[in-house]
C-alpha cells in the first residue's frame, strides 16, 4: 500500500467514525415518525435534529411538472417575489419594485396560501434613502375572479383571513404612488396566524418530484415546517420525525387534561373549538395556578357563543363572560 492509498484509507476510516458518532448521538427510542397528508402540510412539532423528510405527491397526471416547496414558518420567499430585483439598499437586502408603465414590476406571492386562514404580514419599506413608505397595498386574487384589497401599514402588521371555499391565485402588491420602492427583506415576513412574531429568515427548498411522485432530498426544518405545491390538484404525503420533547410535553398535557386539570399556559389560537370543547377547557383550568394564560381563537368564540340578541359576538356574550369569570386567576386572551 503506497502513501496515496494510505491517505485515502485513513480518510475513509475517519468518515466512518464520524458517521458512527453522529448516529450514536440519536437515541432511537426517542425517534417518533409521523405521517401526514393533504394539499398543504403545516406542522409545528418537527424534531430539532436535522433529518431527511419523505415526501410523495399524487392526484396529478405528470408529477414531474409540479414544484414542491418546503419552508419554515416565514412564508415570504425573497427569491420568488415577481419581476423586481434583489438589491442592497440602506445597508440591508431589499426587493426593488415599481409600478411605472415603463418598468412594471411588483411583489407577487404564489403557492403558499390556504383558504379560510388567518395570515399576518409585517413589512418595512422605503421610497427614497430618507423616505419611509407609509403603506403598501396588497391584492389577493382568487381563481374565480374575485379579490380582497388589503393595506399593510409600514413598520406594522396587518392580519387578514382568506375567504372560505376560494382558491387563491396570487398575491400582488404594486409600488405605491407609481414610484420605485424597496421592500426591506431583513424585517419583512409573513406568518400563518394572528401574531406579529419576531423575524425569521425564509428557509426554503423547491424540489421537483420524480415520475412516480416521490420527492428526493427534502430536509427538515424545526420546529415549524410548511410544505405545498404549485398545483391545487396535488395531494402530499409526508413522513417526518417529531420532536421528542414536544411530544412528551403534549402527552403530559393531555394526561393532565384527561384528569380534568390544566396547570400551565396553553394556546388554542389555531383551533376552531366549539362551545362544548371551549367550556370543557375553561372548566379544566387549575383554580390554584397563577400567572398563566389561555389563548383562544376569537372567530371560534364568536361562532360558539352568541349575545342575548343572537348576534355572533362571543367576546361580549354574557354566557362566555360568566364562564371565564369562574377562572379569574387566569389571563384569557382572544386572538
Amino acid at each position: 500500500m503506497d502513501v496515496a492509498e494510505k491517505i485515502i484509507r485513513a480518510k475513509e476510516d475517519i468518515d466512518e467514525v464520524y458517521e458512527a458518532g453522529q448516529s450514536s448521538m440519536i437515541d432511537e427510542s426517542k425517534i417518533i415518525e409521523k405521517t401526514v397528508s393533504g394539499n398543504y402540510i403545516s406542522v409545528d412539532d418537527v424534531s430539532e435534529i436535522p433529518h431527511s423528510v419523505a415526501c410523495k405527491i399524487s392526484g396529478v397526471d405528470n408529477p414531474e411538472t409540479v414544484q414542491v416547496t418546503r419552508c419554515g414558518r416565514n412564508l415570504l420567499n425573497p427569491n420568488d417575489l415577481g419581476g423586481g430585483e434583489l438589491v442592497e439598499y440602506n445597508g440591508v437586502p431589499c426587493y426593488r419594485f415599481t409600478d411605472s408603465p415603463k418598468d412594471a414590476s411588483n411583489i407577487c406571492i404564489t403557492g403558499c396560501f390556504k383558504e379560510n386562514t388567518q395570515y399576518t404580514i409585517t413589512l418595512n419599506g422605503y421610497r427614497k434613502a430618507t423616505s419611509i413608505l407609509d403603506r403598501i397595498a396588497i391584492t389577493i386574487f382568487y381563481t374565480d375572479g374575485t379579490y380582497d384589497a388589503v393595506y399593510v401599514m409600514i413598520n406594522n402588521k396587518t392580519t387578514h383571513t382568506t375567504r372560505k371555499g376560494k382558491t387563491i391565485l396570487k398575491i400582488i402588491s404594486a409600488a405605491y404612488g407609481y414610484e420605485t420602492a424597496y421592500l426591506d427583506l431583513s424585517v419583512s415576513c409573513l406568518y400563518e396566524g394572528t401574531n406579529a412574531l419576531s423575524y425569521e429568515p425564509y428557509n426554503g427548498q423547491t424540489l421537483t418530484p420524480k415520475v412516480d411522485g416521490t420527492v428526493g432530498e427534502m430536509t427538515s426544518v424545526s420546529p415549524y415546517m410548511n410544505i405545498f405545491t404549485d398545483n391545487a390538484e396535488a395531494t402530499l404525503e409526508v413522513t417526518y420525525r417529531m420532536s421528542w420533547g414536544m411530544q412528551e410535553e403534549r402527552e403530559r398535557f393531555f394526561n393532565d387534561f384527561q384528569q380534568g386539570k390544566i396547570n400551565v399556559s396553553i394556546s388554542f389560537e389555531w383551533l376552531a373549538l366549539d362551545k362544548a370543547n371551549t367550556t370543557s377547557i375553561i372548566n379544566a383550568l387549575s383554580d390554584t395556578a397563577s400567572g398563566q394564560t389561555l389563548t383562544l381563537n376569537l372567530a371560534a368564540v364568536n361562532t360558539a357563543f352568541e349575545t342575548s340578541s343572537g348576534a355572533k359576538d362571543g367576546s361580549t356574550s354574557t354566557k362566555f363572560a360568566a364562564l371565564i369569570a369562574t377562572k379569574t386567576n387566569w389571563t384569557i386572551v382572544l386572538k
